[in-house]
């Protein structure tokens, strides 16, 4: 019996002893194949964590302005929700009999008004964004409120809305050049034209709504001339103001039938027919004679006494310097 268990013992522990030198040719054979490698190798892992960790935040960055941005526009567009309300509110007052309606109209147009200056105030404080929400806000209302209170209430005669219309448009005008809000002026400019066109087919007073878009028209052109030009807004205001003198020509024309509406008056109408070219002309030519007077004094030119223009000698007048005097002095012959 103890012979039996000695042999499977010794047996067993020859297995041990050869798995054990198996192990240690494996082992030795590892150990030769990492002394081989070469000592300087980068690990491959680390790179490509830190690769793909380098896009996160150049996107962040690139989100994150895009985010604010349309954030902004939509805290704007809340406001102008909300001053809208405010003028609806006004109007229910006023059509509920609780405010007279020239009691009614006249908030209105001073809410308008008022939020006309406040743009003004938010641009002069560096937030054109919000300046020109208010203005086109400011817009919205207050040249609906024009048109109704003229046609619907009555409260304005088509003089008084053409009046209205454009003393409005001429302070949203001055207001977007001084602070330099384009689309403010481009839609205070749009509203008085429509406000306009809709007045004279609704009343039937065209001369009117023809003088409010001369005068419009004639500070848009000065508007051009300016220090900083906006030379667009021109061209459709002097086109407004065209449309409107031929369209009260029209009216006076004998053939036809009678056009409903306040009677054309003809002493108005020459007046306008001469203001358009008169205006703008005259304009045009105070603004050559400005340039080249402008022009003339800031080239170098050598002075001389005034009693030479008197003097006969072509030398002496052709080395003067005419610019000195006024434009409208001519040296004697």
């Amino acid at each position: 019996m103890k012979s039996a268990t000695e042999s499977e013992v010794e047996e067993r522990l020859a297995a041990l002893e050869q798995k054990l030198e198996e192990f240690s040719l494996a082992l030795r054979g590892l150990e030769k194949r990492v002394a081989s490698l070469p000592s300087g190798v980068p690990e491959p892992e680390p790179e490509s964590v830190s690769n793909a960790a380098e896009p996160i935040p150049s996107t962040l960055s690139e989100q994150l302005p895009q985010q604010g941005a349309v954030l902004n526009v939509l805290t704007e567009l809340g406001r102008s929700c909300l001053i809208l309300g405010g003028a609806f509110l006004v109007r229910a007052l006023t059509d509920s009999g609780t405010l007279q309606r020239p009691v009614g109209a006249g908030l209105g147009l001073a809410y308008g008004v008022l939020w006309v200056l406040l743009a003004d105030r938010s641009a002069a404080r560096g937030r054109s964004t919000s300046a020109a929400f208010l203005g086109i806000t400011s817009v919205v209302i207050a040249y609906p409120l024009v048109v109704e209170t003229s046609t619907r209430m009555a409260v304005f005669r088509p003089s008084g809305a053409a009046a209205i219309l454009a003393v409005l448009t001429v302070l949203c005008l001055g207001v977007a050049w001084r602070r330099g809000l384009g689309l403010f002026a481009w839609a205070a400019l749009g509203a008085a034209v429509a406000a306009s066109f809709v007045l004279g087919i609704v009343t039937g007073a065209v001369e009117p709504f023809a003088a409010a878009l001369l005068a419009i028209g004639v500070a848009s052109l000065w508007l051009a001339y300016s220090p900083r030009p906006w030379r667009g807004l021109r061209w459709p205001a002097a086109a407004a103001a065209d449309v409107f003198v031929l369209w009260a020509a029209l009216r006076l024309a004998p053939s036809g039938p009678p056009v409903p509406g306040s009677t054309p008056s003809l002493s108005f109408f020459l007046l306008l027919a001469f203001a358009l070219p008169f205006l703008y002309l005259g304009s045009f030519a105070v603004r050559t004679l400005a340039r080249r007077r402008t022009s003339c004094c800031s080239t170098p030119c050598r002075e001389s006494p005034r009693s030479q223009w008197a003097s006969a000698a072509p030398r002496s007048s052709s080395a003067t310097c005419r610019t000195r005097s006024p434009f409208w002095e001519l040296p004697p012959s």
